[in-house]
């Protein structure tokens, strides 16, 4: 391994990616560190075994947030500066030679740092996404061996590699068959040696892939594959998310991924085109016939490879990120890729006829190849812009949720205070009358005394009669004090009332960003689809120990608020028994029963409700 080499790999991945050195949130992220067991436990069901253990060993750790986070990140860019370094030797080995390394610096940078890869970058786990990215790069060095020497032992080590990429994270592991179809075309000497290649493939992916389905299916029964899948819904949300995944779900400018895609793709006809021109039209159609079906086979099969997790989901549960179809990014990439293992050099005996053939490949080879490398500077140019947009906004939608936290957390001590306050105030009314009522006692008991030293002839049982009773009154006084005593405690009991739970509510149309900022996939704590994060990330800054409590109307207003049991120990239900037992609700005719800290806040009852999403 030259160190110049390493150095480059590393610098690239700082240019794109080091940004991310600070703790960021995803909303995920919030429940990780507030949810630990259930977060393990749910990713030990999602098939995502080391993920699992990456928790353990950096959340459980007693090293803090910051400290767990700058772990994750310094692992995921060295298993990324190492799939760089992986794939351009792949590219340098099989495609490229010693003169044309920058071409394969490109290349390999272009197809890994593609304009999805941004999000395995913004989850607190992207060390562990990282990582299954070059499992999937070995994977795919151990196939293309067994492609070159058709040893089984390759296979196997590819197998077992591609094992470990999915029980790492799912959503990379296609990288692995978007670029193993180039090298099955270039390793592929006819229509038999190609379809048994293409067997290979399916089995070292299919045969990991069904390991992690029946982990997930039998022996974790995770509910993503649980339930039913509707073929008309399915087809539905597989359509509408295949049209988000063209247009790079906004990560770049709109259009720019297809129309570059495009430029490469119609670079690639026209040079093969002109090399072309002297053949038998005969001949001539015959090559770009092949090239043609090698091109859309190689589409084909990243399309697929992107959208085939989803399909053996529930219909309900598919969600297109660019996290989960990473692959389909490499298209670009993999468009210029396929041009250099396919190029007329490689073919010769198809362009035999054609004269004068190395000067003018030479020519025309270097005149491609600079055009090639200015698109794909421009590309990752224009990429690193967007990627530093989204990384800064990133921290800015962290600050807005940090706020938000704030905001609930004023409005909480707010409450409490003025209820302490109130209760303060009943109480030194109560003290001040029964201060006086003792005055009045005191005098009367001094008029008696006097009566009592005028009527001194009295007999000794009288006196003792007397002083029995003043016993018995001190009796009775002493037990109007005890529960004088315990009706203040009660009072205090009132004044240290306590908001434990909280409720959010949404409009009509909940808003999925922050207003003006671009966000990304699942990555602003207002997304509509991942409510259930908000409380986490409220408390995790606040520090409360808010519970939510869930309405199946969505739309409740101010006018209607939860009546809560203040009986229920926060710690000794579960999620189900709290939302069993804490949530009837009724109207409030009274305004002033509402606490209103602003047009978002409002509490009732000791149940905090949130309006702002």
């Amino acid at each position: 391994m030259k160190k110049h080499n390493i150095y480059i790999f590393i610098l690239i991945s700082l240019i794109f990616f080091g940004t991310f050195i600070n703790i960021e949130f995803a909303p995920d992220t919030y429940v990780f560190f507030m949810h630990f067991k259930k977060e393990f436990l749910y990713s030990l069901a999602s098939g995502r075994i080391l993920k699992a253990l990456f928790l353990v060993l950096t959340i459980k750790l007693p090293i803090g947030a910051y400290a767990a986070h700058f772990v994750s990140w310094l692992l995921a860019i060295g298993a990324l500066t190492f799939s760089l370094y992986k794939l351009y030797k792949i590219l340098l080995n099989n495609v490229f030679d010693v003169e044309h390394k920058e071409n394969a610096i490109l290349l390999s940078t272009m197809i890994l740092i593609n304009p999805f890869s941004i999000e395995l970058f913004m989850f607190y786990e992207k060390g562990i996404m990282w990582l299954a990215v070059l499992f999937a790069i070995i994977a795919l060095e151990h196939f293309i061996f067994f492609l070159q020497n058709r040893n089984k032992k390759e296979l196997l080590e590819s197998i077992l590699f591609m094992i470990l990429s999915l029980f790492s994270y799912q959503g990379v592991a296609g990288l692995f068959c978007a670029i193993a179809v180039v090298f099955i075309i270039k390793y592929s000497k006819n229509i038999k040696e190609f379809v048994i290649n293409n067997l290979y493939m399916l089995l070292c992916y299919g045969s990991a892939s069904g390991l992690n389905w029946i982990w997930i299916k039998l022996l974790a029964s995770e509910k993503r594959v649980s339930g039913g899948i509707d073929l008309a819904q399915t087809f539905t949300n597989i359509l509408s998310g295949s049209r988000k995944m063209f247009i790079t779900y906004e990560i770049m400018p709109k259009y720019f991924f297809g129309i570059m895609t495009g430029i490469a793709l119609v670079i690639m006809i026209a040079a093969y085109l002109y090399l072309t021109k002297k053949l038998e039209l005969k001949q001539r159609c015959k090559f770009m016939l092949k090239v043609i079906l090698k091109i859309l086979y190689c589409f084909f099969t990243i399309y697929i490879m992107a959208i085939l997790p989803q399909i053996f989901q529930n219909s309900s549960s598919i969600w297109f990120t660019s996290r989960s179809t990473f692959c389909f990014a490499t298209l670009f990439g993999i468009t210029i890729l396929l041009y250099y293992t396919m190029k007329p050099s490689t073919n010769i005996s198809l362009l035999s006829s054609l004269s004068s053939l190395p000067k003018l490949m030479f020519l025309f080879s270097n005149a491609i190849d600079m055009i090639y490398c200015t698109i794909i500077v421009l590309f990752l140019v224009v990429q690193l812009y967007a990627f530093h947009t989204i990384s800064t906004e990133h921290y800015i939608v962290n600050y807005e949720d940090k706020m938000i936290a704030q905001q609930v957390r004023n409005a909480v001590e707010e409450y409490e205070y003025k209820n302490t306050n109130k209760s303060k105030n009943k109480n030194e009314n109560q003290n001040k009358t029964e201060n006086e009522n003792e005055n009045e006692n005191e005098n009367q008991n001094k008029t008696e005394n006097e009566n009592e030293n005028e009527n001194e002839n009295q007999n000794k049982t009288e006196n003792e009669n007397e002083t029995e009773n003043e016993n018995e009154n001190e009796n009775e006084n002493e037990n109007e004090n005890e529960n004088r005593n315990e009706n203040q405690n009660q009072t205090n009991g009132d004044a240290n009332i306590k908001v434990k739970y909280i409720k959010i509510v949404y409009g009509d149309t909940p808003k999925y960003s922050y207003s003006g900022l671009h966000v990304i996939g699942d990555m602003n704590i207002s997304a509509a689809s991942i409510y259930w994060s908000v409380v986490d990330m409220i408390n995790y800054y606040s520090g409360l120990n808010l519970i939510e409590v869930t309405d199946t109307d969505t739309n409740t207003k101010a006018d209607t608020v939860t009546e809560t049991n203040a009986d229920i120990e926060v710690n000794a239900k579960t999620e189900a028994e709290i939302n069993a037992n804490a949530t009837t609700y009724e109207t409030i005719d009274d305004s002033s029963d509402i606490f209103k800290y602003n047009d978002n806040i409002s509490i009732c009852n000791r149940t905090l409700y949130y309006y702002g999403l």
